[in-house]
């Protein structure tokens, strides 16, 4: 849940992240033992910090969250590898002398 919080203000003892009025998340960090959950996942990756949390931001769409970040490097990674295998000499090669095309690249599954 915390990779789809937005960081809002980091202070020197306090970190305060919130979701986005049409996230679905904010319905899941209303319960205390959610809260905590949150906290806790915090509190892992900074220590020193206490997590605040708020769920009433307006929506944006610029709200920038780990998970929107993520998603937006592996869709940079798919592109690139899509773009490195149409312009590997041996497709090319296969295009030129078969007169074939790339029509689709499979990514293998990660893990």
């Amino acid at each position: 849940m915390l990779e789809h919080a937005a960081p809002l203000e980091l202070k020197p003892d306090e970190l305060i992240v919130g979701y986005t009025a049409s996230s679905v998340f904010p319905g899941y960090v209303t319960t205390a033992e959610a809260q905590q959950a949150v906290r806790d996942a915090g509190g892992r990756a900074l220590p020193d910090q206490r997590i605040r949390i708020r769920v009433d931001l307006p929506d944006v769409k610029n709200v920038e969250t780990v998970a929107s970040e993520n998603a937006r490097l592996e869709a940079e990674r798919q592109r690139q590898i899509l773009e490195d295998a149409r312009s590997h000499p041996a497709v090319r090669n296969a295009q030129e002398l078969l007169g074939a095309r790339v029509t689709e690249v499979r990514l293998r599954k990660r893990g």
